[in-house]
């Protein structure tokens, strides 16, 4: 079926297929034969079809949350993780996710894999992870849609997205989230139950791959440094050392002592 086979290539997988020779399958099936995509929610949500995803909405007001296609996503994830370009111009994928959104498709919609992490719309929509920005872009749209999503009530404590983002050097999807409102007693959310602070998780990163701007920002924003590392379990202020990031290494120290102090203080004010 033509509709399987285009939305399989056109969406971001967060698998090992993920490469630019598939959305680029994708893209040549919507440029070739456009007359056969975008007769269901699911492909004309990719697309950005607005006009007929209002249609099919109005004629049945579930399908805004029906599951369905070769990833039984949907109409809102398959739109957020679609990485191909619409060759018609009326077409806008803004105005489709606000459609979508505001018929009631769940901002924190999400797909999980068995080793627990959770792909949200926003994770589709910023993009990038461990196979690089190459092979796993963010959406043409990226910061626009992950506005619009986190407008709605999508959870800016979306660790799948801080993830992949802290990959690569830019702090921009960092400081979006903190915009609105992830914070220092946010926990990693791919483990249940974890003690694990998600600006700490960050921080240990950070730590390791010495982006001094970042560990400043997540320090401003409450991050613990002396909490330790989520994957070696030692200590911030250890990585920094054996890294020879000596300057994160006495920044790790200041806001230590600046955290114990303020300690002391709310203490004694008790």
């Amino acid at each position: 079926m033509i509709t399987d086979e285009f939305l399989t290539f056109a969406c971001l997988q967060y698998t090992d297929q993920d490469c630019p020779e598939r959305y680029a399958q994708g893209q040549a099936m919507l440029d070739q034969q456009p007359e056969h995509i975008g007769q269901d929610i699911y492909t004309a949500s990719i697309i950005g079809d607005t006009d007929t995803v209002r249609y099919l909405l109005k004629q049945d007001p579930t399908l805004v949350g029906q599951k369905g296609g070769p990833r039984n996503w949907d109409p809102l994830l398959y739109l957020c993780y679609g990485r191909v370009i619409s060759p018609v111009d009326d077409h806008n994928i803004l105005e489709t996710a606000r459609v979508l959104l505001a018929e009631g498709a769940d901002p924190n919609t999400n797909f999980t894999y068995p080793y627990g992490s959770i792909f949200t719309a926003v994770t589709g929509a910023l993009g990038e992870g461990e196979r690089g920005p190459v092979n796993q872009p963010p959406h043409q749209y990226s910061f626009e849609l992950a506005k619009l999503l986190l407008d709605a009530g999508a959870n800016p404590n979306d660790g799948q997205a801080l993830y992949n983002c802290m990959l690569e050097a830019s702090d921009e999807t960092i400081k979006l989230l903190l915009s609105y409102g992830l914070n220092a007693e946010h926990k990693v959310n791919w483990v249940k139950n974890s003690q694990d602070g998600m600006l700490d998780f960050l921080l240990g990163y950070a730590v390791k791959r010495n982006f001094e701007l970042r560990v400043v920002l997540l320090l401003e924003h409450g991050a613990n440094p002396d909490s330790r590392d989520f994957y070696n379990h030692k200590s911030h202020y250890e990585n920094a050392v054996a890294e020879n990031n000596l300057q994160i290494a006495d920044l790790l120290k200041q806001y230590s002592q600046i955290r114990k102090q303020a300690t002391s203080e709310q203490s004694g004010n008790k």
